[in-house]
Protein backbone atom coordinates (compact mmCIF):
# COMPACT_ATOMS: atom_id res chain seq x y z
CA UNK A 1 0.00 0.00 0.00
CA UNK A 2 2.94 2.35 0.56
CA UNK A 3 4.34 1.41 -2.01
CA UNK A 4 1.32 2.76 -4.56
CA UNK A 5 1.11 5.67 -2.40
CA UNK A 6 4.39 6.95 -2.80
CA UNK A 7 3.99 6.17 -6.48
CA UNK A 8 1.00 8.55 -7.05
CA UNK A 9 2.60 11.14 -5.35
CA UNK A 10 5.61 10.70 -7.42
CA UNK A 11 3.33 10.99 -10.65
CA UNK A 12 1.09 13.57 -9.16
CA UNK A 13 4.13 15.92 -8.60
CA UNK A 14 5.98 15.29 -11.74
CA UNK A 15 2.53 15.95 -13.78
CA UNK A 16 1.59 18.89 -11.52
CA UNK A 17 5.06 20.65 -12.42
CA UNK A 18 4.69 19.92 -16.16
CA UNK A 19 1.42 21.87 -16.32
CA UNK A 20 2.15 24.80 -14.65
CA UNK A 21 2.20 27.32 -16.65
CA UNK A 22 5.44 28.34 -18.15
CA UNK A 23 5.14 32.17 -17.26
CA UNK A 24 8.28 34.44 -17.19
CA UNK A 25 7.70 35.81 -13.76
CA UNK A 26 11.40 35.41 -13.90
CA UNK A 27 12.12 38.10 -16.82
CA UNK A 28 15.18 39.62 -17.04
CA UNK A 29 15.83 42.02 -14.34
CA UNK A 30 18.74 44.28 -13.19
CA UNK A 31 19.32 41.45 -10.65
CA UNK A 32 20.18 38.78 -13.10
CA UNK A 33 20.61 38.21 -16.71
CA UNK A 34 18.91 35.72 -19.14
CA UNK A 35 19.67 33.75 -22.03
CA UNK A 36 16.59 32.85 -23.40
CA UNK A 37 17.98 32.48 -27.24
CA UNK A 38 21.15 30.64 -26.40
CA UNK A 39 21.97 27.32 -26.10
CA UNK A 40 24.48 25.95 -22.79
CA UNK A 41 26.84 22.95 -23.09
CA UNK A 42 28.83 22.25 -20.13
CA UNK A 43 31.13 19.33 -19.20
CA UNK A 44 32.52 18.70 -15.79
CA UNK A 45 34.53 16.12 -13.93
CA UNK A 46 32.42 14.53 -10.76
CA UNK A 47 33.45 12.32 -7.96
CA UNK A 48 30.67 10.94 -6.44
CA UNK A 49 29.19 8.39 -4.75
CA UNK A 50 26.10 7.14 -2.77
CA UNK A 51 27.16 5.48 0.39
CA UNK A 52 24.47 3.18 3.01
CA UNK A 53 25.05 2.50 6.35
CA UNK A 54 22.27 -0.23 7.63
CA UNK A 55 21.71 -2.05 10.71
CA UNK A 56 21.15 -5.41 10.50
CA UNK A 57 19.23 -6.79 13.69
CA UNK A 58 20.02 -10.12 13.38
CA UNK A 59 24.05 -9.53 12.64
CA UNK A 60 23.70 -6.90 15.70
CA UNK A 61 26.16 -4.47 13.64
CA UNK A 62 26.54 -2.16 11.10
CA UNK A 63 27.18 -2.85 7.40
CA UNK A 64 28.83 0.20 5.43
CA UNK A 65 27.91 -0.29 1.75
CA UNK A 66 30.71 1.50 0.51
CA UNK A 67 31.05 1.83 -3.80
CA UNK A 68 33.84 1.84 -5.57
CA UNK A 69 34.45 5.51 -6.17
CA UNK A 70 34.98 6.77 -9.29
CA UNK A 71 35.52 10.02 -11.72
CA UNK A 72 33.21 10.55 -13.12
CA UNK A 73 32.48 12.76 -16.40
CA UNK A 74 29.10 14.92 -16.94
CA UNK A 75 27.40 16.25 -20.02
CA UNK A 76 24.85 19.46 -19.89
CA UNK A 77 22.40 20.66 -22.10
CA UNK A 78 20.64 23.38 -20.89
CA UNK A 79 18.23 25.91 -23.12
CA UNK A 80 15.30 28.12 -21.95
CA UNK A 81 13.07 25.93 -19.70
CA UNK A 82 14.96 22.70 -20.01
CA UNK A 83 18.06 21.47 -18.49
CA UNK A 84 19.38 17.50 -18.11
CA UNK A 85 22.63 15.77 -17.93
CA UNK A 86 24.07 12.40 -17.83
CA UNK A 87 27.40 10.85 -16.21
CA UNK A 88 29.51 8.05 -16.65
CA UNK A 89 33.01 6.42 -15.62
CA UNK A 90 34.66 6.00 -18.82
CA UNK A 91 38.40 4.07 -18.67
CA UNK A 92 40.35 6.87 -19.91
CA UNK A 93 40.73 8.37 -16.09
CA UNK A 94 43.56 6.03 -13.74
CA UNK A 95 41.35 5.75 -11.14
CA UNK A 96 38.70 3.93 -13.28
CA UNK A 97 41.42 1.59 -14.35
CA UNK A 98 40.96 -0.89 -11.13
CA UNK A 99 39.80 -4.93 -10.86
CA UNK A 100 37.14 -3.92 -9.04
CA UNK A 101 35.07 -3.11 -12.10
CA UNK A 102 32.80 -0.62 -10.38
CA UNK A 103 30.33 1.37 -12.52
CA UNK A 104 28.55 4.19 -12.40
CA UNK A 105 25.62 6.41 -14.41
CA UNK A 106 23.67 9.24 -13.54
CA UNK A 107 20.79 11.38 -15.20
CA UNK A 108 19.11 14.58 -14.04
CA UNK A 109 16.50 16.22 -15.60
CA UNK A 110 15.64 20.17 -14.16
CA UNK A 111 12.76 22.33 -15.32
CA UNK A 112 11.98 25.91 -14.67
CA UNK A 113 8.60 26.43 -15.52
CA UNK A 114 8.12 30.39 -13.74
CA UNK A 115 9.11 30.33 -9.89
CA UNK A 116 9.01 26.89 -9.56
CA UNK A 117 11.75 24.43 -9.81
CA UNK A 118 11.67 20.54 -10.76
CA UNK A 119 14.13 18.20 -10.04
CA UNK A 120 14.76 14.60 -11.04
CA UNK A 121 17.91 12.60 -10.72
CA UNK A 122 18.95 8.84 -11.84
CA UNK A 123 22.13 7.02 -9.81
CA UNK A 124 23.00 3.30 -11.04
CA UNK A 125 26.07 2.20 -8.84
CA UNK A 126 27.72 -1.54 -9.55
CA UNK A 127 30.39 -2.79 -7.08
CA UNK A 128 30.95 -2.45 -3.54
CA UNK A 129 32.53 -2.82 -0.58
CA UNK A 130 31.27 -4.00 2.33
CA UNK A 131 32.37 -3.62 6.42
CA UNK A 132 31.11 -5.25 8.83
CA UNK A 133 32.24 -7.33 11.92
CA UNK A 134 35.35 -6.53 12.85
CA UNK A 135 35.93 -4.42 10.36
CA UNK A 136 36.33 -6.64 7.91
CA UNK A 137 35.82 -5.87 4.40
CA UNK A 138 34.96 -7.65 1.17
CA UNK A 139 34.03 -6.84 -2.45
CA UNK A 140 30.70 -7.65 -3.89
CA UNK A 141 31.07 -7.25 -7.75
CA UNK A 142 27.61 -7.94 -8.26
CA UNK A 143 26.07 -5.75 -5.90
CA UNK A 144 24.37 -3.09 -7.02
CA UNK A 145 22.20 0.44 -6.25
CA UNK A 146 19.46 2.55 -8.04
CA UNK A 147 17.86 5.08 -6.57
CA UNK A 148 15.59 7.82 -8.83
CA UNK A 149 15.23 10.69 -7.51
CA UNK A 150 13.24 13.95 -7.24
CA UNK A 151 12.00 17.53 -5.78
CA UNK A 152 9.69 20.07 -6.39
CA UNK A 153 10.52 23.41 -5.01
CA UNK A 154 9.00 27.19 -5.53
CA UNK A 155 11.63 30.47 -5.37
CA UNK A 156 10.41 33.38 -3.52
CA UNK A 157 12.74 36.13 -4.64
CA UNK A 158 12.03 36.80 -8.36
CA UNK A 159 15.41 38.49 -8.04
CA UNK A 160 17.35 35.13 -7.09
CA UNK A 161 18.54 33.26 -9.79
CA UNK A 162 18.68 29.74 -8.94
CA UNK A 163 20.04 28.64 -12.35
CA UNK A 164 22.84 31.00 -12.17
CA UNK A 165 23.59 29.50 -8.58
CA UNK A 166 23.82 25.73 -10.57
CA UNK A 167 26.02 27.05 -13.49
CA UNK A 168 23.21 27.03 -15.94
CA UNK A 169 22.06 29.24 -18.33
CA UNK A 170 21.41 32.74 -16.41
CA UNK A 171 23.76 35.22 -15.05
CA UNK A 172 23.10 36.53 -11.32
CA UNK A 173 24.55 40.54 -11.80
CA UNK A 174 23.95 41.94 -7.94
CA UNK A 175 23.66 39.73 -4.94
CA UNK A 176 20.29 37.48 -3.55
CA UNK A 177 19.00 35.06 -1.48
CA UNK A 178 15.83 33.26 -1.24
CA UNK A 179 14.01 30.83 0.65
CA UNK A 180 13.03 28.08 -1.33
CA UNK A 181 10.97 25.31 0.14
CA UNK A 182 10.84 22.56 -1.38
CA UNK A 183 8.93 18.24 -1.28
CA UNK A 184 11.79 15.78 -2.04
CA UNK A 185 11.05 12.47 -2.61
CA UNK A 186 13.24 9.09 -3.54
CA UNK A 187 13.07 5.70 -4.23
CA UNK A 188 16.57 3.01 -3.64
CA UNK A 189 16.82 -0.36 -4.11
CA UNK A 190 20.29 -1.95 -2.76
CA UNK A 191 20.64 -5.41 -4.64
CA UNK A 192 23.15 -8.79 -4.04
CA UNK A 193 24.67 -7.02 -0.49
CA UNK A 194 25.78 -10.39 0.54
CA UNK A 195 27.75 -10.51 4.63
CA UNK A 196 28.31 -13.27 6.34
CA UNK A 197 26.52 -15.69 3.33
CA UNK A 198 23.61 -13.40 3.97
CA UNK A 199 22.36 -11.94 0.97
CA UNK A 200 20.57 -8.58 1.47
CA UNK A 201 18.02 -7.53 -0.83
CA UNK A 202 15.75 -3.94 -0.10
CA UNK A 203 14.24 -1.03 -1.00
CA UNK A 204 13.66 1.95 0.47
CA UNK A 205 11.48 5.06 -0.10
CA UNK A 206 11.46 8.66 1.34
CA UNK A 207 8.98 11.78 1.33
CA UNK A 208 10.29 14.90 2.95
CA UNK A 209 9.22 18.39 3.65
CA UNK A 210 12.77 20.61 2.75
CA UNK A 211 12.95 24.18 3.85
CA UNK A 212 15.96 25.68 2.11
CA UNK A 213 17.78 28.90 1.88
CA UNK A 214 20.18 29.99 -1.12
CA UNK A 215 22.51 32.85 -1.74
CA UNK A 216 24.22 34.09 -4.52
CA UNK A 217 27.40 36.68 -3.86
CA UNK A 218 28.83 38.35 -6.68
CA UNK A 219 31.74 39.21 -6.47
CA UNK A 220 31.94 41.49 -9.49
CA UNK A 221 30.68 41.19 -12.77
CA UNK A 222 32.31 38.24 -13.57
CA UNK A 223 32.74 36.13 -10.50
CA UNK A 224 30.48 34.43 -8.12
CA UNK A 225 30.32 32.58 -4.95
CA UNK A 226 26.78 30.79 -4.24
CA UNK A 227 26.01 28.34 -1.66
CA UNK A 228 22.51 26.86 0.06
CA UNK A 229 21.70 24.31 3.05
CA UNK A 230 18.23 22.64 3.67
CA UNK A 231 17.06 20.74 6.46
CA UNK A 232 14.31 18.08 6.06
CA UNK A 233 11.66 16.04 7.90
CA UNK A 234 9.69 13.46 6.44
CA UNK A 235 8.89 9.68 6.29
CA UNK A 236 11.32 6.55 5.59
CA UNK A 237 9.81 2.78 4.28
CA UNK A 238 12.26 -0.08 4.10
CA UNK A 239 11.49 -3.11 2.78
CA UNK A 240 12.80 -6.88 2.66
CA UNK A 241 11.69 -10.51 1.91
CA UNK A 242 11.21 -10.11 5.84
CA UNK A 243 9.31 -7.28 6.45
CA UNK A 244 8.68 -3.89 6.52
CA UNK A 245 8.15 -0.99 8.65
CA UNK A 246 8.43 3.01 8.05
CA UNK A 247 9.72 5.67 10.54
CA UNK A 248 10.69 9.16 10.94
CA UNK A 249 13.54 10.75 8.41
CA UNK A 250 15.50 13.76 8.78
CA UNK A 251 17.78 15.26 6.06
CA UNK A 252 19.80 17.65 5.53
CA UNK A 253 22.08 19.07 2.86
CA UNK A 254 25.25 21.60 1.78
CA UNK A 255 26.44 23.01 -1.38
CA UNK A 256 28.91 25.43 -2.00
CA UNK A 257 30.36 26.63 -5.65
CA UNK A 258 32.88 29.21 -7.27
CA UNK A 259 31.96 30.27 -10.42
CA UNK A 260 33.97 32.76 -13.20
CA UNK A 261 31.34 33.84 -16.21
CA UNK A 262 30.80 36.01 -19.30
CA UNK A 263 28.72 36.10 -21.90
CA UNK A 264 29.53 33.10 -23.84
CA UNK A 265 32.14 31.05 -21.37
CA UNK A 266 31.86 29.85 -17.77
CA UNK A 267 34.11 27.82 -15.49
CA UNK A 268 33.44 27.12 -11.71
CA UNK A 269 33.56 24.62 -8.88
CA UNK A 270 31.35 23.24 -6.90
CA UNK A 271 31.09 20.75 -3.48
CA UNK A 272 27.84 19.33 -2.86
CA UNK A 273 26.37 16.40 0.29
CA UNK A 274 23.05 15.31 1.15
CA UNK A 275 22.80 13.16 4.12
CA UNK A 276 19.48 11.43 5.14
CA UNK A 277 18.97 9.92 8.88
CA UNK A 278 16.41 7.24 9.69
CA UNK A 279 15.59 7.59 13.66
CA UNK A 280 14.50 4.38 14.49
CA UNK A 281 15.88 1.03 15.86
CA UNK A 282 14.08 -1.01 13.17
CA UNK A 283 15.44 -4.50 11.33
CA UNK A 284 17.59 -2.23 8.84
CA UNK A 285 18.24 1.15 9.89
CA UNK A 286 19.98 3.03 7.12
CA UNK A 287 22.01 6.12 6.64
CA UNK A 288 22.43 7.34 3.16
CA UNK A 289 24.23 9.74 1.75
CA UNK A 290 25.20 11.55 -1.43
CA UNK A 291 28.31 13.94 -1.97
CA UNK A 292 29.83 14.97 -4.54
CA UNK A 293 32.98 17.35 -6.15
CA UNK A 294 32.68 18.85 -9.25
CA UNK A 295 35.00 21.07 -12.16
CA UNK A 296 33.01 22.42 -14.40
CA UNK A 297 33.76 24.19 -17.67
CA UNK A 298 30.40 25.68 -20.17
CA UNK A 299 30.06 27.55 -23.34
CA UNK A 300 27.06 29.37 -24.73
CA UNK A 301 26.12 29.81 -28.68
CA UNK A 302 23.14 30.91 -30.26
CA UNK A 303 20.13 27.98 -30.71
CA UNK A 304 19.47 26.61 -34.24
CA UNK A 305 15.97 27.62 -35.62
CA UNK A 306 14.41 24.38 -35.57
CA UNK A 307 15.47 24.32 -31.42
CA UNK A 308 13.74 27.65 -31.27
CA UNK A 309 10.86 26.37 -33.15
CA UNK A 310 10.45 23.68 -31.08
CA UNK A 311 10.80 25.77 -27.49
CA UNK A 312 7.94 28.02 -28.89
CA UNK A 313 5.81 25.48 -29.77
CA UNK A 314 5.95 23.89 -26.55
CA UNK A 315 5.86 27.00 -24.40
CA UNK A 316 2.34 27.99 -26.44
CA UNK A 317 1.27 24.59 -25.28
CA UNK A 318 2.14 25.22 -21.86
CA UNK A 319 0.58 28.65 -21.91
CA UNK A 320 -2.63 26.82 -23.00
CA UNK A 321 -3.04 24.02 -20.46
Amino acid sequence: MFQRDLLCILVLACSTIFCIRAQDSLSQTQYFRQYPDKVLIRTNLINTSNEFSLYNEKLKTNIEVIPNRKTTLGLSFNYDLLAFSFGFAPKIFNSNRDKEDGQIFSFSLNLYPGPWIQEIDFYKQNGFKVRAVDNASSHLPNASSLKIKGKTGFNFNPNFSFRAKNFENQRQMISAGSFIPAISYSFTALRKIRVLDQIENANFYTIAINPAYHYNWVINEHFLVAGGFSLGLGAFHTSDRASSSTHLLTTSSLDLSLGYTTDAFYSGIRAYTQVQNQSSSSHAKVDDAVRYFSVVIGYRFDAPKFLKKTNEDLRRWLNSL
